[in-house]
C-alpha cells in the first residue's frame, strides 16, 4: 500500500515538474521575443527546410504570408550566413513571375537568420507567428494592438500580448 502512494506522488511531482518546465520554457521564449523587431519580416512567412545540398549549408523557404504562391527556395551558408543560391523556379511555375527581388530576400533572411527560429510569419498588421523547433505550424503568437488581421481561433491567450496553441 505505502509503495502505491509512493509511486502515485512521485507521478505527481514529475508531471508538476513537466508542466513547470513547459511553462518556463514558454516564459523563455516569450521574454527573448517580446521586444524584438520582426518589421523587416511584415507580410513574409520564412522557415528553416533542411540541410543544403553543399557541405555545411541549408535550405530556407520564404513566401508572402498566407502566399499564393509556391516559395523561394534559398541556400545558404551555415558558416557565413551569406546566400549561396536562390531557386525561383517554384515561385514562376505557380505565379509565373516573381513577387520578391533578391534585395528582399537577402534582407529579410539576415534578419530571420538573428533569430535562431525554426519558422517565422509575420501578418500585414506585424502579428508575429512563432514555432522555435519545427517547420510545423507557429505554436506562439505575439500580437499588435488594434489588429485586423489576428484569427484567435487556433490559440489561447498565455500572457500580455502572447498566445500559444491550442
Amino acid at each position: 500500500m505505502f509503495k502505491k502512494i509512493f509511486c502515485s506522488i512521485q507521478l505527481v511531482i514529475c508531471l508538476f515538474c513537466a508542466c513547470n518546465s513547459q511553462s518556463a520554457n514558454i516564459d523563455n521564449i516569450m521574454e527573448k521575443y517580446s521586444s524584438a523587431d520582426f518589421s523587416k519580416l511584415k507580410n513574409l512567412s520564412i522557415y528553416y527546410r533542411s540541410k543544403g545540398h553543399q557541405s555545411n549549408t541549408s535550405i530556407y523557404f520564404i513566401n508572402t504570408y498566407k502566399g499564393e504562391c509556391s516559395p523561394y527556395i534559398v541556400e545558404v551558408s551555415d558558416t557565413d550566413k551569406n546566400i549561396v543560391k536562390t531557386d525561383n523556379h517554384l515561385v514562376v511555375s505557380t505565379c509565373g513571375k516573381d513577387f520578391l527581388s533578391k534585395k528582399q530576400i537577402e534582407i529579410a533572411l539576415k534578419k530571420y537568420l538573428e533569430y535562431s527560429l525554426c519558422l517565422v510569419q509575420v501578418d500585414k498588421d506585424g502579428n508575429v507567428y512563432l514555432n522555435p523547433d519545427k517547420q510545423e505550424q507557429p505554436i506562439y503568437l505575439r500580437t499588435v494592438p488594434n489588429s485586423t488581421q489576428v484569427n484567435l481561433k487556433f490559440f489561447k491567450h498565455y500572457k500580455d500580448n502572447w498566445y500559444v496553441r491550442k
